[in-house]
């Protein structure tokens, strides 16, 4: 008797190797494999910018840091407190001090940029497609930094915006692996988080379809379709639990690397772990 249906795993007929370096970027979800990955001995870096969740203000990053543009004044909002805010990525990017905040935020932009370069590939993970529009700037925003709700417009992106952006990004010489986050935006009700889920499927399905480098993960159908219960989420019924991001993380590795870097990569992180494991003296 079966009682659930199972994620078919598909191994990539190109699979990825111990040299390759990667880059991970996007939703909180794109942290979480991207962390346990640096953990198993992978070259890989967790973009230093943050959390980013919707798909228009990771491509502008992607974009930016392509061109190499760094952050200027110009770039921040300066609120009626005094307090210059970038925008463009989490809450933490704020700062009395406007040169404080853009010598931290170029620093890791500066990092970023040259892990993009270098990857051989890149990890980019879809959050939501809501989005934030800053009415004072006129812009498109990562994070609203807990900034008064009337400076804002919320809206949802469509298909045709997301696969527009990202069409003119893809470089043919990286690999390309998107995902759905499966974290359940639940602010945005039930329907709202479908219909967003919804258009970030059908816009990286769109992107996949024009490009022999691009692929896709199904991370999202990994927890709500194939774990499918309430037990493999955390208490805030929003995000995976633990030990469903170890599921969807072994899937990653079994879609991706040869069984012997397989288990290296296990051996590896299993000593990671272990080390950072402190004894208790008394």
């Amino acid at each position: 008797m079966k009682l659930r249906t199972e994620l078919e795993i598909r191994r990539s007929t190109n699979p990825l190797n111990e040299q390759d370096s990667l880059v991970s970027l996007g939703s909180c979800f794109s942290h979480a494999v991207g962390s346990r990955l640096f953990q198993g001995g992978i070259s890989i870096s967790v973009t230093p910018l943050g959390i980013l969740f919707n798909p228009l203000s990771i491509g502008e990053t992607v974009k930016r840091a392509l061109e190499r543009r760094p952050f200027s004044y110009n770039d921040l909002y300066q609120d009626s407190n005094g307090i210059f805010h970038a925008l463009a990525f989490e809450s933490r990017r704020q700062n009395t001090d406007a040169g404080l905040l853009l010598d931290d935020l170029n620093k890791d932009f500066d990092a970023f940029s040259d892990a993009l370069s270098a990857a051989d590939c890149w990890l980019i993970t879809f959050g939501t497609a809501w989005c934030f529009s800053h009415i004072p700037t006129n812009s498109v925003v990562g994070n609203c930094h807990k900034l008064n709700d009337k400076e804002f417009n919320r809206f949802l992106c469509s298909v045709e915006q997301i696969t527009n952006l990202w069409t003119s990004l893809i470089p043919k010489n990286k690999r390309i692996i998107f995902s759905v986050s499966p974290v359940r935006h639940l602010n945005d009700g039930l329907h709202g988080n479908t219909l967003s889920k919804s258009i970030l499927h059908l816009s990286i399905n769109n992107i996949v379809n024009r490009f022999p480098n691009v692929e896709y993960f199904p991370a999202y159908e990994a927890l709500n379709d194939d774990l499918r219960d309430y037990r493999f989420y955390a208490d805030d019924l929003k995000h995976p639990s633990t030990m469903a991001e170890e599921y969807i993380f072994e899937l990653f590795l079994k879609t991706y690397y040869e069984t012997s870097v397989i288990q290296n990569i296990v051996d590896t992180r299993r000593k990671f772990i272990h080390q950072q494991h402190r004894p208790i003296l008394t």
